[in-house]
């Protein structure tokens, strides 16, 4: 789904695991942002759970193509600075700048879950 495919994919280059790994890095996002919902008495009214989201798919394309990350304000105020490090790198528009699996693995926020 247009959702989750990582900008390689939307710009219709070649693309391999690390597509995957920005997939990871959506769903990571989206369930951070549902833990927010979950631990407050209130469910923030028009809250948008993915990263690049948008009503209207050609915005959901431009923004993830090229549009900056942002991990700030009251949705992120108590994520730790470890998982927002993790977002970042698995969420990098540059494939070959992209976390790969060993090193997110041995990311600091993945050792402190385990």
């Amino acid at each position: 789904h247009v959702i989750i495919a990582a900008p390689e994919i939307l710009k219709g280059r070649g693309y391999d695991k690390r597509a995957d790994i920005w997939s990871v890095g959506i769903i990571m996002h989206f369930l951070y942002l549902i833990k927010v919902n979950l631990n407050n008495d209130f469910f923030f009214s028009g809250l948008r759970t993915l990263p690049f989201d948008a009503d209207e798919v050609e915005v959901i394309l431009e923004k993830t193509c090229l549009e900056d990350l942002f991990l700030e304000g009251r949705f992120w105020d108590n994520v730790s600075p470890e998982a927002k490090d993790l977002l970042m790198r698995l969420l990098e528009k540059d494939p070959t700048s992209r976390i790969g699996i060993k090193e997110a693995l041995e990311h600091p926020w993945i050792k402190v879950i385990k």
